[in-house]
């Protein structure tokens, strides 16, 4: 398996990853928290589209980063181990 980025979209018709170029980022750990133990804690939101990633919060721990389509700021966090919590963050643009 070659190293490399990819963005996954899981939605009504499945699960699909796709390759991106550019060199990966840091390299982040397997999360043992599925992206659907995040949607039970979104009540807010149910039924609205949502986005959500897996990356690096603002203190650059990895997590589950929740957003709505078109306005990717702010970011809900969500720890990667057992989908709790982390809070709510405004993400800095990279220089």
């Amino acid at each position: 398996m070659h190293p490399g980025s990819f963005v996954v979209t899981y939605d009504k018709s499945g699960i699909k990853g796709v390759a991106v170029k550019g060199t990966p980022p840091k390299a982040l750990p397997e999360p043992m928290c599925a992206p659907e133990g995040v949607l039970p804690r979104l009540d807010d939101f149910k039924g609205s589209p949502i986005v959500l990633r897996y990356g690096l919060d603002g203190s650059q721990r990895p997590g589950w980063l929740m957003s709505l389509p078109g306005a990717p700021k702010p970011l809900r966090a969500f720890a990667p181990e057992d989908c709790s919590p982390r809070g709510t963050f405004v993400a800095r643009p990279k220089h």
